[in-house]
């Protein structure tokens, strides 16, 4: 018998099997797809099916929470991610005023294709003694016993499809977005987790190019490309990644079908040529494609609680990462969340060892209000973002707490060098995500810049929407 198994092999999944491991805890990473961890990043990238994580040729930053973290717990893979040529991008730098502090170096997020950083995440687990992976090896349900609690059952173990059923102490659930947490839970008798689910309200384009060095240049030219565009009836991002790579995003409303034929590479290129932050980057002597452009539908906003009236809804199970809490990917929560929370478990299975109840008490008690508060904020957000697509005011309410941090602080974070520390490190993940709204002081002077700042014309987006619809009527019907 296992001592932990864990479901899934993404990022929270890869975390929690190489802590324990670390610990010497014995433990089974069952991972549904097939395909082996490529040897080399390139092939990683190229070469490596990863149908189970739909999301893993968009663009990905990994944030200074993120970072922070991992430095603390897996310093050595970290180091490696560096070898790799995974850059760093410091959002200090962008900072008004000239003064820096020794904090401010914290303000650093990596920037890496995520097949590089879950392959090098990967290789170490796989180092690991004590802890055997199982590719193939596709989870079907749980097995569970009574407990001493009444009408909570205590889960032993998994079911697999075809390697029979793998007992164990403790079951980790981090299989992400698409686990059917309610039907396992349904099957073994456990009362169903509340869940809250909602429309992030977009889609999204990907593709990802090389760099072409110039005399001089290393791979750390990437990190000069780290824009965020808002075009009112879209979003779009241009960030680096690593060994000289970047990513062109466009993030369209879901309810716009007719932006939906960016899909198509011929409308994608000319649609990502027409941004004024590409300038010479997608000269074909500066940079190449090295891939088809990822399409991803609507991402959904989604929590599920494993709580209640104070009692665990089953015993011997933890949640984690997407299959817990999945947030608007704009916002690169995700991989920090899972990651702290993959350490925060294996710190309370080792503190509350052998007593389930315990363990699951504690991980609420330490995560509980940081996921749920993200995934407000996201909420939140999205919501606005789709108001804003339907004519209406972005906030319904001047005093909304969300509307008041993103209409009154964020703009001020422009102005004054401590407003902004106190943004960037919120959207970090560096402080938790109720450290904005209970900073007065930073309120305060936000409130204070924003009395005396001049209003500003809206400047007119450019590419226009009937821009982008040209480009995609005229090169959709050139391509047959």
């Amino acid at each position: 018998m296992a001592e932990v198994v864990v479901v899934g092999a993404g990022i929270g999944a890869l975390a929690t099997a190489l802590l324990l491991g670390r610990e010497g805890r014995d433990v089974v990473l069952c991972e549904r797809d097939p395909a082996p961890v490529p040897s080399s990043p390139e092939a990683m990238w190229s070469g490596w099916a990863r149908p189970g994580i739909p999301q893993a040729r968009l663009g990905h930053c990994f944030l200074s929470g993120f970072r922070v973290l991992l430095g603390a717990r897996a310093p050595d893979v970290l180091e490696r991610l560096y070898t790799t040529g995974a850059p760093l991008v410091d959002f200090a730098a962008d900072m008004p005023g000239e003064e820096r502090r020794p904090e401010d170096r914290e303000m650093t997020a990596i920037m890496c294709r995520r097949p590089v950083l879950e392959g090098t995440l990967r290789h170490a687990v796989q180092a690991e003694p004590t802890v055997d992976m199982r590719c193939g090896c596709e989870v079907v349900g749980l097995v569970a016993q009574p407990s001493s609690l009444r009408g909570v059952p205590e889960v032993v173990g998994v079911r697999t499809r075809k390697h029979g059923s793998i007992a164990a102490e403790t079951v980790v659930i981090a299989g992400g977005r698409r686990v059917p947490v309610q039907r396992w839970f349904a099957q073994i008798g456990a009362a169903p987790p509340v869940e809250r689910s909602e429309g992030c309200g977009f889609v999204c384009y990907t593709r990802f190019f090389r760099i072409q060095l110039r005399p001089g240049e290393d791979h750390h030219v990437s990190t000069e490309l780290a824009v965020e565009g808002d075009l009112g009836y879209m979003k779009y991002e241009i960030f680096g990644a690593d060994r000289s790579t970047f990513c062109i995003e466009f993030t369209p409303a879901a309810a716009d079908r007719e932006l939906r034929g960016l899909r198509h590479e011929a409308a994608y290129m000319e649609a990502a040529r027409a941004l004024p932050e590409t300038l010479d980057w997608l000269d074909p002597e500066r940079a190449t494609p090295i891939g088809p452009v990822a399409a991803m539908g609507e991402e959904r906003n989604l929590q599920r609680e494993f709580i209640s009236a104070g009692r665990p809804i089953a015993l011997g199970l933890h949640v984690i990462g997407d299959a817990r809490c999945q947030t608007n990917s704009l916002y690169a929560w995700g991989s920090g969340a899972a990651l702290a929370a993959a350490a925060t478990l294996v710190d309370v299975l080792t503190k509350h060892r052998g007593d389930p109840e315990a363990q699951a008490l504690a991980f609420e008690a330490e995560r509980s209000a940081e996921i749920t508060g993200r995934f407000e904020l996201s909420r939140a957000r999205d919501r606005a973002f789709r108001r804003l697509q339907d004519g209406e005011p972005e906030w319904d309410d001047a005093d909304d707490p969300h509307g008041v941090l993103h209409s009154v602080v964020v703009p001020a974070a422009e102005e004054d060098p401590d407003v902004y520390r106190a943004v960037t490190r919120w959207e970090l993940q560096l402080d938790s995500v109720a450290a904005l709204a209970e900073n007065t002081a930073i309120l305060d002077r936000a409130r204070a810049l924003a009395a005396i700042r001049p209003s500003q014309p809206e400047p007119t987006p450019t590419p226009t929407r009937d821009t982008l619809t040209e480009i995609i009527a005229r090169t959709t019907t050139d391509s047959y």
